[in-house]
């Protein structure tokens, strides 16, 4: 009778990654190419993310919320504390690849 909820906790943790992590970094992203208005864009690259972060372990998955918590406060907040936004979102960004690019490159 447990195992009948295993398969309910990856779909969670993969809409929670989604919805909380991959939509905010996504169209952070996006909008710094202009292409924030694109929804098929964002939704795309927001499943890419989602999909790269799944495999990894627990602490890096929080490394980066904590980053896109840190994204999404205001300009000013981060210019106080001395934090390019730009650079903020370009090493959340290279904390999510980093991992993946490593595994390709061994193997």
């Amino acid at each position: 009778m447990g195992n009948e909820s295993r398969p309910i906790k990856p779909i969670l943790y993969t809409l929670i990654l989604f919805s909380l992590v991959g939509i905010s970094l996504a169209s952070e992203a996006m909008s710094r190419f202009g292409l924030a208005d694109s929804y098929v864009w964002v939704i795309s690259v927001a499943f890419l993310i989602s999909a790269l972060l799944l495999g990894k372990k627990p602490v890096l998955v929080l490394i980066v919320l904590l980053g896109v918590v840190a994204i999404n406060f205001p300009a000013s907040t981060l210019i106080n504390y001395g934090i390019d936004k730009d650079m903020l979102l370009a090493a959340v960004c290279a904390i999510v690849l980093a991992p993946t690019i490593f595994n390709l490159i061994v193997s």
